[in-house]
This record gives C-alpha cells, sequence and structure tokens, in this order.
C-alpha cells in the first residue's frame, strides 16, 4: 500500500511524480476513499511541478473520461501530446508508473498514438513486474478480452495481484471471475469475498452485485434487508440507477408504499423503466373507481343485437309477448307449451 502522508510530503517539496501517485490514488479509491475532485487537483498540482509529465497524462485521463470536468477530447489529447515524449524517457529510465502509462498509450491509442498491443503488453508487464497495481490490472484486461492472445490463467494471476494490493476494481472483476465462472470455477462464496473486499473500499459496482447476489438469491440465502443495505450504500455513493433496486426490494416484500416512494425517486432520476413499476404501486395502493350507477341502468335494459340491428331488451321481451299472445289467439298453446307441433 501507498504511504500517502510520505507522497504528500514529497508532492509538497515539488516532486511531480509523488503528485501523480496521490492524483491516482484519490482518482481510482486506492488506498483512500475516491474523490474525483481531489485527484484532479493533485494532477492540477503537479503539472506545474519538475517530472510533470504523468501528471499531465492524469490530466488527460481526466478530460477524456470526464472525471470531475466536462468531458472533452480535444483538450485530453492535447494533455497526451504533451506527456508523450517524458513519459516515453521516464519509461526507459525503468520508472514503473511512466511504463504502465506508455504501455496505455499503446493500448488506448492516447495521444493518437497507433493501437500496438504486444507494445501494451511490453510495457505494462516492465512496471507490474516492480509491482505497479495499475499495470497489473491492465494486463489482466489485456489477456482476459483478447486484444492479444487470450490467456484466462495469466489475466487472473494479474487481477489477483492488484487485488491482493487492495486495488478495488481488480476486486471486483475477480468477484466477477467467480461469480460466472471465467476461466475458473464457479464459486459465489469467493466471489462474494472479493466483491466485499472491493465494496468496502466503496466499489460502488461491487455494492450492486453483491445486492443482486442476495435479492436472488443466487448461491447464498435470498435476504432481502442484505440485498437492500448494500443497494443502499450504492445509492449513498452516488449510484441513481440503484434506487430502482431499493424499490424492487420493497416490492418483493410487499411494502407497496415504500416502494413507490423509492420507483418515484428513480423516475425523477430518468430512469424509464420505474414508471411501469410505479404505476404498479399506485394501481395497489390506490384501485381505480368506477361509477356503477351508469352501468345498472344499461343492465337493466341490455342491447340485444339482431339481424335487423340493435334493439333494447324491453322491446325484444314486448316483442315476444306480442307474438304469444296472436298465437293464442289463433288457437295455439303458447311458447313452450308444448301444445303444438309446427
Amino acid at each position: 500500500m501507498i504511504d500517502l502522508e510520505a507522497e504528500k510530503q514529497k508532492a509538497e517539496n515539488g516532486d511531480g511524480i509523488a503528485a501523480f501517485v496521490l492524483g491516482e490514488s484519490y482518482r481510482r479509491g486506492y488506498g483512500v476513499k475516491s474523490n474525483a475532485a481531489t485527484g484532479f487537483q493533485w494532477y492540477e498540482y503537479g503539472s506545474k511541478l519538475r517530472n510533470n509529465a504523468l501528471c499531465l497524462y492524469g490530466l488527460g485521463l481526466c478530460y477524456s473520461v470526464g472525471n470531475n470536468v466536462t468531458r472533452d477530447w480535444e483538450r485530453a489529447g492535447d494533455y497526451f501530446i504533451k506527456a508523450f515524449f517524458s513519459i516515453e524517457k521516464l519509461a526507459n529510465e525503468n520508472e514503473p508508473h511512466a511504463q504502465s502509462c506508455l504501455g496505455s498509450y499503446y493500448h488506448h491509442n492516447y495521444g493518437n498514438i497507433p493501437r500496438n498491443y504486444e507494445r501494451a503488453e511490453y510495457w505494462y508487464k516492465k512496471s507490474a513486474e516492480q509491482g505497479y497495481y495499475v499495470a497489473q490490472f491492465a494486463l489482466g484486461v489485456l489477456y482476459s478480452f483478447g486484444e492479444i492472445e487470450p490467456d484466462m490463467p495469466a489475466a487472473l494471476t494479474w487481477f489477483r495481484k492488484a487485488a491482493e494490493q487492495n486495488y478495488s476494481t481488480a476486486q471486483n472483476y475477480l468477484g466477477e471471475y467467480y461469480r460466472k465462472g471465467k476461466g475458473v470455477a464457479k464459486d459465489i462464496d469467493r466471489a462474494v469475498f472479493w466483491y466485499k473486499k472491493s465494496a468496502e473500499q466503496g466499489g460502488t459496482g461491487a455494492m450492486v452485485d453483491l445486492g443482486n447476489i442476495y435479492l436472488d438469491g443466487e448461491g447464498v440465502l435470498k435476504d432481502i434487508p442484505l440485498a437492500r443495505e448494500w443497494f443502499l450504500k450504492a445509492v449513498n455513493q452516488g449510484s441513481n440507477w440503484c434506487l430502482i433496486d431499493v424499490a424492487t426490494t420493497y416490492w418483493q416484500e410487499g411494502n407497496y408504499k415504500e416502494a413507490s416512494v423509492w420507483y418515484k425517486k428513480a423516475m425523477d432520476k430518468g430512469n424509464t423503466d420505474a414508471k411501469e413499476w410505479y404505476n404498479k404501486c399506485m394501481n395497489i395502493l390506490s384501485p381505480p373507481t368506477y361509477n356503477y350507477s351508469s352501468y345498472n341502468s344499461s343492465y337493466s335494459n341490455p342491447t340485444i343485437y339482431t339481424e335487423n340491428g340493435s334493439r333494447p331488451l324491453s322491446y325484444i321481451e314486448s316483442s315476444v309477448a306480442r307474438m304469444e299472445k296472436d298465437f293464442k289467439d289463433f288457437g295455439g298453446g303458447g311458447f313452450g307449451s308444448g301444445g303444438s307441433d309446427w
């Protein structure tokens, strides 16, 4: 783990690499609660120091994904280009953070550097072998997504190395691989173990995954209150999409009043799926009322449809009565009397 206080001291003494380490720690939530704004501030601070290339690269990352700033690919590209040659120089001097960043240039086409997955692998490995958690995780991604020859055992090895260094994102990935049985025997207990490790550091994705596992009883005892607890943690981390998950826990318990409150919150945050479920709750809580008096009047004299058009039942009944009277007048026994064989 990183000694954040020591890194702060070095950064305040003018070390741009230390400022980058702090920026990465806060942006990624490594060894500290994730805080994109603080991460951005450290990158910006370090961009004015010696060895500032890594912090320029960090600013490029922020603008490329919209971390604490409006996404701006053009501005991101400018930062990546400014930093490239200095990062390349540092990488050749065996600086692990620079080696990992250089791998990312070749992996993701940053600064329009042509993609070259073999070079990305080379630089990630140089960094990962020195223990840098970001490079270890990046190697896992490179091997598992088939951007070079897929190698799931190698991917899992590198994810585990990063996870064991307490990198939340890698822990979440490991949890997912054990949950789905990707390249490893399916093992829900291990999945829960790694998800919890990630969630305890603020990993929102892992919180959601844990909530779903307990809500569905996926390899564990179904536990709706515990599922809700994890979904609420994700909501408190800013995950508005989990509002509907909280609502679902109340729906499954039959608490439609509380479910409607949370479905409404989800609707207000733009979740269109929540509207249908909100309406279901309201139909249960306040069933639609009907004016039966209008139906009574129609049922007292319903309409009968005939070949010659529609007629009220009273009209048909009076017609039948007239026919029976006429028939009797002619000596018949009336309809249904059995007095005639015609």
